[in-house]
């Protein structure tokens, strides 16, 4: 297959900018399923989950966050998902969720819920993200938006393809309950809630 060659967006808003890193890996679809298969030759594998809407509630009831919402997009559960995706020749790990998002009827995307960071970080490597870019050596944030809520902090990753396009929300719901949202799915569906997210980023401080 051809290499597909990208260069990294940046995007100059007026609530600020905010690079994104370029997608090693961009896959076709996901677990057999090509992005754009129709939701009628695939419903019934499914169970409907909802429209998109990320995140949640916090168990307080309050959100502390802007929230990522498309109301065309709809959620579904695949039966028989296996949630281990990214374990290849390394210890198991375990997604609480995968959702399946259709928007106009196709698969344009699956939305991964991790309860901890370690399945989300896998994520990151595994599409192409840098590590080093974002934290330096003692930890400390160097890149990538980050964002004070009235909990903990929350921030957003994104990676950017000619094909296929990555979100990575980390969002504080609560003591010790903090959610990692992985999105991967056609550039043109994911960059659309990329601008989204981006408009919400107010500009760094002078």
């Amino acid at each position: 297959m051809k290499k597909v060659i990208m260069i990294v967006v940046i995007l100059m808003l007026m609530t600020g900018s905010t690079m994104a890193f370029v997608m090693k890996t961009q896959p076709l679809g996901w677990n057999g399923w090509a992005w754009g298969t129709p939701l009628k030759d695939v419903l019934g594998w499914l169970s409907y989950g909802g429209a998109l809407e990320i995140p949640q509630k916090s168990y307080s009831g309050e959100i502390a966050i802007p929230q990522l919402t498309d109301p065309e997009a709809k959620l579904y559960i695949r039966q028989g998902e296996p949630k281990d995706y990214f374990s290849k020749n390394k210890p198991p790990i375990t997604w609480g969720e995968i959702y399946y998002i259709f928007k106009e009827e196709r698969l344009q995307a699956v939305l991964l819920v991790g309860r901890d960071a370690e399945p989300a970080v896998r994520a990151d490597t595994y599409y192409g993200l840098n590590a080093l870019n974002y934290w330096g050596e003692n930890g400390e944030k160097i890149k990538g938006p980050l964002r004070e809520g009235s909990l903990r902090r929350y921030e957003y990753i994104f990676g950017e393809g000619e094909i296929t396009s990555y979100i990575r929300m980390l969002y504080p719901l609560g003591i010790m309950t903090d959610h990692h949202y992985v999105i991967v799915g056609t550039s043109s569906a994911v960059n659309e809630w990329i601008n989204k997210i981006r408009a919400t980023i107010p500009a760094p401080s002078k």
